[in-house]
């Protein structure tokens, strides 16, 4: 398992900033499988009052949606199998 931080994962997948926000806004990457937050707490800068806080991707997911973006059955599937490795 490799977390990594958007910096990294920008570089391995070759995408953007703004293609990162909307693969997690629109759910297609999903917390908890494709990403996590580290440390949010409360941001109030300039009116903003969303959570601030470290975005870490999980490498081998997100390079495993990227292959399969167009069959979601199969990647639906290795997450399965994901989330069952880590109840063990």
């Amino acid at each position: 398992m490799t977390w990594v931080d958007k910096n990294q994962i920008k570089e391995k997948l070759g995408l953007s900033n703004s293609s990162l926000k909307r693969l997690r806004a629109s759910g297609d990457f999903i917390l908890g499988i494709h990403f996590q937050e580290i440390g949010s707490r409360p941001c109030w800068r300039a009116g903003d009052r969303r959570a601030a806080g470290k975005i870490l991707y999980h490498l081998e997911n997100c390079q495993h949606w990227i292959k399969t973006r167009h069959n979601p059955e199969l990647h639906e599937q290795f997450c399965l199998q994901y989330q069952k490795s880590l109840a063990s």
